[in-house]
């Protein structure tokens, strides 16, 4: 896999994210059926690590790997990715 190929990532309506990685020939489209971005955002973040598009730090592991706060800012859990993709390299 290409380190750091050229990205284009796009939000849509109701939980869409599309991106397109032009050098590798390879497009991706996430849908969550519940609309929620914060689901999308994760799918997206932890699809375009397990290609190899993105390092698994920085600003794409914060989104594929998210903690959940409760009202009062103390976390009590974490969203991520489920793990057939999260391991899928």
């Amino acid at each position: 896999m290409q380190q750091n190929p050229r990205i284009a990532v796009k939000t849509g309506a109701e939980g869409v994210y599309a991106a397109i990685l032009p050098e590798l020939g390879l497009g991706v489209a996430v849908k969550i059926d519940d609309g929620a971005s914060r689901a999308a955002e994760t799918a997206i973040a932890a699809v375009l690590i397990a290609l190899g598009a993105v390092p698994d730090e920085g600003a794409a592991a914060g989104l594929a790997r998210a903690p959940v706060l409760n009202t009062r800012g103390v976390q009590i859990g974490e969203r991520r990715a489920a793990a057939i993709l999260r391991h899928a390299s």
